[in-house]
């Protein structure tokens, strides 16, 4: 019995990375002494990077077996030194003869203090690292110093050794909790900052702004493996069209880097509406764009103690997209229905027939690369269409009026679509035009920030009516519409000479291309299946 829940631990401990003979060595010399709890030190290396974990253990009574309740976890820097020859002594050949030995066997098998070694071998070094400091030589103190915290550091415990640890190490601990506990290699990219960091750099993408989107836990359970180059998938669905991004992340010189994100965006084509089947569908539509789709709150009525159920108008508008489903002359409603608005919502999303999701891979996509500065809506608005503000930094004393469209029509050698600039429509200018409009000051500057962002914003008056507003900053206005995207012609200009046709057609959203002939329902496509098993679940 002993003996098996001595493997069950070993086996966990390899789980979350923490294994090798002598750490199994370790563990199993303390358990056969009985000790009540006992901890052990162990070593990592990672390049020229070291990891100490000093791990505790405790017997848990109650099981009758021991359990790892934590450790903690210390991360030294590359100890790089300036080697020069001193008293005779080529400090660049003893490192190399240092770093051939296992410093840790030898003094677990002999004295503790290396003044007394038993091997021959091991005596000379330890003459030549002593024969660093003769006659007071600084550099040589310095080397020797070094030398000694980077190969057996735990054996001194001089003030000197303290500062140099000081320098080159940083601790944290990590304990139990429901969700287990640190992989090992999580740990060293905690402590070492590599998480922080890239995290930090990837925010510009803005993309834990997605509800149900939560990049630090991904980057946790991807750098658990310590990958040398990774992918970050994120998925997302507008009632415009399907989106995917792919973040390509790389180790350079040991740290994690990215610089372009790729967007793959499949528009969906209009919904010819009409009365099919009792239904609105055009009606139906308005019902559906005032739910937040990616909201549980807004689906489902939550209990304690039972499960979940629909929201009433939510369970109203899933009777009638199945009305509609059933009649194979209304079916095509019904599909774009659901992808526009359940393709990754919550339990909702599972609603979507094979011939949906076949329909969704039918469709045209656009593709484009972005660098990591511009965030994800940006670049979703871009392949929509319409146009952003420049996110460029200022010139001093000068503000941004660049604006940014890409030219859907044309791509250059790298298949991507060419960039047309807008100029003299500042910040201020769209500030303007939007304090003409009747909105609550404390929702201007919201608005302002997404219209700039490139966003298609619906947005209430203060009468009460609903609209859809985008920049146009090629005509230096703001486009209106009606929720249906019907124009309305508004002089925000106030342009004594301006007249209606100022708004420009291509302008406006740009998934008004025809559908593709739907493709016959057949088996599923794994392609299908994978899609399939992406939208969120309860």
């Amino acid at each position: 019995m002993e003996e098996r829940k001595m493997e069950e631990l070993i086996a966990y401990l390899a789980g979350i990375e923490f294994k090798g003979e002598r750490l199994e060595a370790e563990i199993r010399k303390h358990i056969s002494q009985g000790l009540p709890y006992f901890s052990i030190r162990h070593q990592m290396d990672y390049g020229n990077e070291k990891m100490f974990y000093d791990l505790r253990f405790r017997k848990d009574h109650q099981f009758g077996a021991y359990r790892l309740e934590g450790y903690k976890a210390t991360h030294r820097k590359p100890v790089e030194i300036d080697h020069q020859i001193i008293n005779g002594i080529d400090t660049r050949e003893l490192e190399a003869r240092m770093k051939e030995i296992d410093w840790y066997a030898h003094f677990t098998k002999s004295e503790k203090y290396p003044e007394n070694p038993k091997d021959e071998g091991i005596a000379k070094m330890i003459s030549d690292l002593l024969e660093l400091d003769a006659n007071q030589n600084q550099e040589g103190i310095k080397i020797q110093e070094l030398l000694q915290f980077k190969y057996f550091p735990e054996q001194y415990d001089d003030e000197q050794l303290k500062e140099l640890q000081s320098q080159y190490d940083l601790s944290s601990e990590f304990i139990a909790t429901d969700r287990g506990l640190c992989n090992a290699n999580l740990a060293y990219h905690s402590v070492s900052g590599r998480l922080d960091n890239l995290y930090e750099m990837l925010q510009s993408l803005e993309l834990d702004q997605y509800p149900g989107m939560d990049v630090y836990a991904k980057l946790e359970t991807i750098l658990s493996s310590n990958p040398d180059a990774f992918e970050l998938k994120c998925f997302r669905n507008e009632p415009e069209g399907y989106a995917e991004y792919v973040v390509p992340v790389a180790k350079m010189d040991g740290d994690y880097f990215t610089d372009n994100y790729t967007v793959s965006l499949t528009p969906y084509p209009p919904i010819d509406h009409g009365v099919f089947n009792g239904i609105d569908t055009g009606e139906l539509e308005i019902k559906m764009q005032e739910i937040d789709w990616h909201n549980d709150r807004e689906l489902f009525i939550l209990y304690e103690d039972q499960e979940p159920e629909l929201e009433p108008q939510v369970e109203e508008i899933v009777s009638q997209i199945n009305r509609l489903s059933k009649d194979p002359k209304d079916v095509e409603a019904a599909d774009l229905l659901k992808l526009k608005y359940w393709t990754d919502a919550s339990f909702l999303d599972s609603l979507l027939e094979e011939r949906t999701w076949n329909y969704l891979e039918s469709l045209p996509k656009r593709i484009q690369q972005f660098p990591v500065e511009m965030s994800a809506k940006s670049a979703f608005n871009l392949l929509c269409g319409r146009a952003i503000l420049s996110t460029a930094p200022l010139r001093q004393g000068k503000e941004t009026g660049t604006w940014m469209r890409l030219d859907l029509s044309h791509k250059d050698e790298n298949g991507n679509y060419q960039i047309k600039t807008i100029e003299e429509f500042s910040l201020s200018d769209l500030e303007k035009r939007l304090d003409l409009l009747p909105i609550d000051n404390i929702n201007f500057y919201p608005i302002r920030n997404a219209l700039k962002r490139g966003d298609l914003l619906p947005i209430q008056l203060n009468d009460n009516r609903k609209v859809m507003l985008q920049a146009n900053p090629e005509q230096k206005t703001i486009d209106v519409f009606t929720a249906d995207m019907q124009p309305i012609y508004v002089n925000l200009r106030l342009d004594p000479d301006w007249k209606p046709s100022i708004i420009q057609k291509e302008n406006a959203p740009e998934i008004n291309q025809k559908a593709p002939p739907k493709p016959k329902q057949n088996s599923f496509s794994k392609q299908s299946k994978k899609r399939h098993r992406r939208g969120r679940r309860m």
